[in-house]
């Protein structure tokens, strides 16, 4: 299979994005400074193409930047990721042992 990394996607500065969220074919892109921009291509373009280690693929639809992450919080059974700009993220149960697992340091563990 041939991968193939639109030129566009090498210029974005990683370590200024929040998170990037994808919906249907599309994926935007938010930014630490409150911008957001939309693209059209799938979230997995964006995984395997620029992104660093330092982020993380929390949901089918959610990559966060974990330099960003100010907290999590308990909420009854649901457990959320708390960024720099007091965006809420879910962590699905499906992948939540997974993540804690991997990422003690995140979730207080």
């Amino acid at each position: 299979m041939i991968n193939i990394t639109p030129k566009f996607i090498k210029s974005i500065d990683s370590n200024s994005l929040l998170y990037l969220d994808a919906q249907s074919n599309y994926t935007f892109l938010t930014f630490k400074n409150g911008h957001k921009k939309l693209y059209s291509y799938h979230l997995k373009v964006f995984e395997n193409s620029v992104l660093p280690n330092n982020f993380i693929r929390v949901s089918r639809s959610k990559l966060i930047n974990i330099t960003y992450i100010n907290r999590t919080l308990k909420n009854g059974s649901d457990l959320y990721v708390i960024l720099q700009d007091e965006t809420r993220v879910l962590i699905p149960r499906k992948r939540r042992k997974e993540l804690i697992a991997k990422f003690p340091e995140i979730f207080g563990i």
